[in-house]
């Protein structure tokens, strides 16, 4: 037995519910390295604001740890809580290892609303919406059943390109939703008895549920079951952001040698499911592993790839990192290439396995002969990401190539200029 019950409520303000209350909020979360600390927990339940709701029920769900840092956590959240202003709090805490569906599953429980918005402690919103305007939305057309808040943008990419249901979209009265045949657990708004009759119904407690879930919406008729869309148009812009609660405390400056809006638009599509390959190592492959399931670094300079572990903590067990110096040396590590220097480096990647990469970066050397060598390793529909490609002439051939379709987007280069990340999506 751990030391509170299993689930036991700690109430820091016990209202009683309105019977036109519509919404509750159930954070999920478990201990971080971060801990005493509140920050990244802070950030999230502040960001509650986008919702533009002001009266709902909040349940902060806690996994089981035995770690001191984590109790004094839960002191410093309960002090935090004491003087904000939601109008029903309660934290919940486990007596025993539950994982993310069992830590819901005991939640679900205290839920009197019809609507519950699902939201995970290190994934804060960061634009406005009316989420009583798409509660109105899935009451007028009910096979929305699931909303996702995406992290990066709507595109066909990672958990979301598995198959041709994703990408139709349903516009309603309020908002427009896209649909996708991936069941991600990253914040989403459903009725309560979704998971009640549904999803809890699907999954054990102890294993991930998108483990469990997804793959399941296969073709129209498995997708009506499911009913899963994300919050706005194709190609919309994310809603919520990772804060990497795992790893907030070691690596937060450790970025790749970019400017914010290429990071920005980096990160938007990228997911903890991503099988991520690298084409120039860095700063950016700590970053990157960090964030994506599993990453292949190819890098030419050995010095610099000795030096790349030495910025962070990283775990090698989700990271390969290769090491391919050019065909002869070169006079400095920047040095323009001369014709068949890096043909050793180019050759290489036709030995990574095909059809195994969610997203290729190029950032290294030989960008056009690297990119073209890399799309058997990309699954179709995967996405190319070039680095300086806007700003550097030599590389617009690509922009022709007919098995890469540009991305064109908000982000794109020309709305903003100083954006030289390009993004191509494997035809």
């Amino acid at each position: 037995m751990g030391r509170y019950e299993t689930l036991k409520i700690l109430s820091i303000m016990d209202k009683k519910p309105d019977d036109q209350r519509n919404l509750s909020v159930i954070v999920t979360s478990s201990f971080i390295k971060s801990h005493p600390s509140i920050e990244i927990i802070k950030k999230t339940l502040e960001s509650l604001k986008f919702i533009n709701h002001h009266d709902f029920e909040l349940f902060i769900t806690h996994d089981y740890s035995a770690e001191d840092n984590f109790f004094a956590y839960i002191e410093n959240l309960k002090n935090y809580l004491k003087k904000s202003n939601y109008p029903d709090i309660k934290i919940l805490l486990s007596d025993k290892p539950v994982h993310l569906t069992g830590t819901i599953r005991e939640a679900i429980k205290y839920v009197k609303t019809k609507y519950v918005l699902i939201v995970q402690h290190d994934l804060p919103f960061i634009k406005n919406f009316d989420v009583n305007k798409i509660i109105s939305d899935m009451e007028e057309a009910p096979h929305i059943k699931y909303v996702r808040f995406n992290k990066r943008k709507n595109i066909k990419a990672v958990f979301d390109a598995l198959n041709d249901l994703f990408g139709k979209e349903i516009s309603c009265t309020n908002y427009t939703y896209t649909r996708t045949p991936a069941w991600s657990d990253n914040n989403h708004l459903c009725l309560t008895s979704y998971y009640e009759n549904l999803i809890l119904k699907e999954c054990l407690d102890g294993r991930p549920m998108e483990d469990q879930l997804h793959g399941k919406s296969i073709d129209e008729k498995s997708h009506s079951k499911f009913g899963t869309y994300l919050f706005g148009k194709n190609h919309d812009g994310p809603y919520i952001e990772h804060t990497d609660g795992k790893n907030f405390q070691s690596d937060m400056k450790i970025l790749p040698l970019m400017n914010s809006e290429e990071i920005v638009d980096l990160v938007s599509y990228l997911s903890k499911h991503t099988f991520m390959l690298e084409i120039g190592g860095g700063k950016s492959s700590i970053f990157l592993s960090k964030i994506v399931k599993q990453l292949v670094t190819l890098e030419h300079d050995r010095k610099w790839a000795n030096q790349i572990s030495d910025f962070g903590n990283i775990d090698h067990s989700s990271w390969d990192l290769h090491v391919v110096e050019p065909n002869w040396p070169q006079s400095h590590c920047f040095q323009p290439a001369e014709p068949g220097q890096f043909d050793n480096y180019v050759n290489f990647i036709s030995t990574l396995e095909d059809n195994k990469f969610d997203i290729v970066l190029i950032d290294g050397r030989d960008r056009v002969r690297s990119t073209l060598a890399s799309l058997p390793n990309i699954k179709q529909g995967g996405i190319i990401l070039i680095h300086d490609f806007w700003n550097r002439s030599k590389y617009h051939s690509l922009l022709s190539n007919p098995g890469m379709e540009l991305i064109e987007d908000k982000n794109s280069f020309g709305k903003i200029p100083s954006n030289t990340l390009v993004a191509f999506r494997k035809k």
